[in-house]
């Protein structure tokens, strides 16, 4: 594929057609090297529809010229005068999707380096510490991710700080694309964007091709869109026939008190040979408690506003996914539906339902990680009467509400009768003579 992409290019050279002479709209600067000193220009808190950020395919591109880390110039007509086409990606050290999107760029850089060139754009940091993110941090939770990595930086202030971060960034990052550094005020970002992992291909005329508003995620292949813009044909994405399954790596329950933030996690684990686009959508309860909202990350953290996500698992691998609850003041139980659906395999569907429940005491009792057992009930839900299957010995079971306080404690018995409880969701433990915990489960009463 490879080289025959390289062949096409010196075709077109060899007999004449050639690329001719870009002609860009006007230069958006930098004029002259930034000095460190130079202050950066305020940021905004900018709208994360990032799909109508910026340019759009068909659009002629601006011209601009940045600098890198050493102060060495570069425009868009001085790359696009070599007669080759320009991807463009943009990125901050601060910004997860970015970090795990430098594989791609390399993979770009290796597999098109001969026929296509390929910048990275350092713009405004994504999610900086302590101050507030260009996109707004309220709801985009990435805290853990930077501080897994120890990648904790504010907003520089200076030009000069903006080159020290990204400094770091090529310390402690193989990047083989070259970086060049948005201007003090932005002009990059602000034009092209803003997006913190916005991508853009254009051609050697200077045309925006395709754009992604997040390089390579949420359903777009730079693989199939660089195809596309060397061949004129798109590529055959019938490949992503991989069959999914979604896997909880927490309880499907947690317990916590009004006012925190909590999550429940899962993945989505593709073991086939081929890769997989899965559609992703979040349905709240219409009962959830006044003041509550939930989000969803997959490789990109969504607002509480967006329901639906679009996820590529690639082969023999996964991709996690988190639902975040924003839990309110008040008491209560919160449920959020997720619904996959696999893009090319229909019936690869599946629905899986994850509670957080508000309680006064934040949890309960739990049986330490050696002792606890399965627990199995049936039928659950149930709308009265149900019994206890594949636990241990235990002598008395325990159920508390939703609020944390004990509603019933009886000693075991081949079945259980809760006609008379209210509907709810209740807590039920298997307690040993000595009042010990040897199991938990969850009950829910129709």
């Amino acid at each position: 594929m490879r080289s025959f992409l390289i062949s096409i290019v010196v075709l077109f050279t060899a007999t004449g057609i050639g690329w001719g002479q870009p002609i860009l709209r006007h230069s958006i600067g930098v004029d002259a090297l930034p000095q460190d000193s130079e202050s950066i220009c305020p940021l905004g808190v900018y709208s994360t529809d990032f799909i109508n950020a910026g340019l759009y395919p068909g659009d002629t591109a601006f011209d601009f010229t940045l600098y890198d880390q050493s102060g060495k110039p570069t425009s868009l007509s001085e790359i696009l005068a070599s007669g080759k086409p320009v991807l463009l990606v943009s990125g901050s050290f601060t910004c997860p999707v970015f970090r795990n999107n430098i594989q791609t760029i390399n993979s770009v850089v290796s597999s098109y380096g001969d026929v296509l060139n390929v910048y990275v754009i350092y713009t405004a940091e994504a999610h900086p510490v302590i101050d507030t993110s260009p996109f707004g941090d309220e709801f985009i939770n990435v805290e853990q991710a930077n501080e897994f990595d120890s990648v904790l930086y504010r907003q520089p202030k200076t030009y000069g700080a903006r080159r020290s971060i990204e400094r770091d960034l090529i310390r402690r990052r193989t990047i083989n694309a070259p970086i060049l550094i948005d201007g003090p005020c932005n002009q990059w970002f602000k034009t092209y964007g803003p997006a913190p992992n916005i991508a853009y291909l254009i051609d050697a005329q200077g045309i925006v091709r395709s754009k992604e508003p997040w390089l390579n995620i949420q359903g777009y292949s730079i693989d199939n869109d660089i195809h596309e813009l060397l061949t004129n044909q798109r590529s055959d994405d019938a490949a992503d026939t991989g069959i999914v399954t979604f896997e909880l790596t927490t309880k499907d329950t947690i317990y916590t008190k009004p006012g925190k933030i909590v999550s429940l996690n899962g993945k989505l684990v593709n073991n086939s040979d081929a890769g997989a686009i899965i559609h992703l959508r979040r349905h709240n309860s219409s009962k959830m408690p006044e003041g509550w909202q939930t989000a969803i990350c997959t490789n990109v953290c969504l607002s509480p506003e967006e329901d639906t996500s679009i996820v590529r698992v690639s082969a023999h691998s996964s991709q996690s996914v988190i639902v975040y609850f924003y839990v309110g003041e008040t008491l209560g139980t919160g449920r959020v539906y997720l619904h996959f659906y696999n893009d090319k395999v229909p019936s690869d569907s599946s629905t899986t339902r994850l509670v957080c429940i508000a309680t006064p005491t934040e949890g309960f009792p739990v049986a330490s990680s050696s002792a606890q057992q399965a627990v199995t009930i049936v039928p659950n839900p149930t709308t009265g009467v149900w019994s206890i299957r594949s636990a241990p010995q235990y002598s008395t079971i325990r159920i508390y509400d939703m609020l944390g306080r004990v509603v019933s404690e009886m000693p075991q018995a081949s079945e259980y009768f809760s006609q008379n409880s209210p509907r709810g969701v209740y807590r039920l433990q298997l307690l040993s003579a000595s009042k010990s915990v040897l199991a938990e489960s969850t009950l829910i009463r129709q």
